[in-house]
């Protein structure tokens, strides 16, 4: 891969400090736009029709929420709505 893939835009939707494990939902649109995937040969494999945005909703799962850093992504779900700046 060349280039990186950026989080467009992020919203929180719900946060359980709780639950056990602390638990939250989070929907992001992803932007690859500045990103390609290159064979050995070094030329790109991405289809052109590859979108450039798109939603996905990660739950995230935290055992210990005191520590900010142990947040880990449990389960993602690709989100069927308009891509953001579309």
């Amino acid at each position: 891969q060349t280039g990186r893939t950026t989080i467009a835009v992020l919203n929180v939707s719900s946060v359980d400090l709780s639950a056990r494990p602390a638990s939250a939902t989070v929907d992001l649109c992803w932007d690859v736009s500045h990103a390609d995937m290159l064979n050995r040969a070094g030329h790109s494999v991405v289809l052109p029709t590859r979108p450039i945005r798109a939603w996905v909703r990660y739950i995230l799962t935290n055992p210990n929420p005191s520590n900010p850093s142990g947040w880990r992504v449990a389960a993602g779900t690709d989100l069927n709505r308009p891509a953001c700046g579309s």
